[in-house]
C-alpha cells in the first residue's frame, strides 16, 4: 500500500485492535464484510492504516451506532456493528489472546446499553465531558449509550 492512496477494499476479519482489517491495511468504523473506499493514512512494515472515505457495500452485521457521538468520542470502537458481532470478537480476541483450544464463558451484558457503571471525564475549566480519541478535547455531549443513567446525569 502506498500512503495518502485511495484503495477500494473487502475487509474480512477484525484485527487484534478491533479495526477491520483487508490486505495488511486496519481502519476504525469499518466491519467484516464492509467494502470501502480507504485513504492509507499510515505505513508501517508489518500494517498499513487506513480512514474511512465511503462504504460502498455494507456487512450484514453493519447498524446504526445507537449513541450521536461514536466516532467522535474516544470510548466505543465496536458500536457500528451488533452486539452479537461485538461479542463474537471479543470472545475471539481473548480465545487468541489467551490460546485457548475453545471459547470461554460469556456473560452478555443486559442490557447492551446504558449497563457501565465506570467512567473517566476530562475536565477544562468549567467544562466536563468525555474525551475525543487520543487526546484530552472534550466532546461535548448529555449522555453516553453504555453508561448508567446515574453517570449521565454528570454530563
Amino acid at each position: 500500500m502506498k500512503k495518502n492512496s485511495i484503495v477500494e477494499l473487502t475487509f474480512t476479519k477484525w484485527s487484534e485492535k478491533g479495526l477491520a482489517q483487508a490486505e495488511g491495511v486496519q481502519v476504525p468504523f469499518v466491519a467484516p464484510g464492509d467494502t470501502a473506499l480507504i485513504y492509507i493514512a499510515r505505513v508501517d512494515t508489518k500494517n498499513s492504516y487506513g480512514i474511512l472515505e465511503r462504504l460502498i457495500t455494507k456487512s450484514k452485521d453493519r447498524v446504526d451506532p445507537p449513541c450521536d457521538i461514536f466516532g467522535r468520542c474516544g470510548g466505543c470502537h465496536l458500536q457500528h456493528v451488533t452486539y452479537d458481532a461485538q461479542t463474537n470478537y471479543k470472545i475471539e480476541y481473548i480465545k487468541n489472546l489467551l490460546k485457548l483450544s475453545s471459547a470461554p464463558d460469556f456473560i452478555p451484558a443486559t442490557p447492551v446499553l446504558n449497563y457501565r457503571n465506570k467512567s473517566q471525564f476530562t475536565i477544562d475549566g468549567g467544562n466536563i465531558g468525555l474525551s475525543a480519541p487520543r487526546s484530552q478535547r472534550i466532546i461535548d455531549c448529555d449522555s453516553c449509550a453504555i453508561q448508567h443513567p446515574l453517570t449521565n446525569t454528570v454530563l
